[in-house]
C-alpha cells in the first residue's frame, strides 16, 4: 500500500478514537467535517475508514 494512503488511514483511526471521547469530539469533529469538504476523501481506499468515523455505535452504560 503507497505510503499517502496507509497516512490517512491512520488517521482517520486516530479521529474515530477522538470522536469516542467527550474531550476530543469537538475537534475531531470539525477536522473530519474539514477533511469530507475535500473530494479526495472518497475515493475508494478510504472508504472503509471513513464509514467507520462516520457510524454511530451504540454505547450501553452499567450502573
Amino acid at each position: 500500500m503507497e505510503r499517502h494512503i496507509q497516512q490517512t488511514i491512520d488517521r482517520l483511526s486516530c479521529i474515530k478514537q477522538h470522536l469516542s471521547s467527550p474531550t476530543g469530539f469537538q475537534n475531531a469533529a470539525r477536522e473530519l467535517l474539514e477533511w469530507c469538504s475535500d473530494l479526495r476523501a472518497f475515493q475508494p481506499p478510504f472508504e472503509g475508514s471513513l464509514i467507520s468515523c462516520l457510524t454511530i455505535e451504540e454505547i450501553s452504560v452499567s450502573d
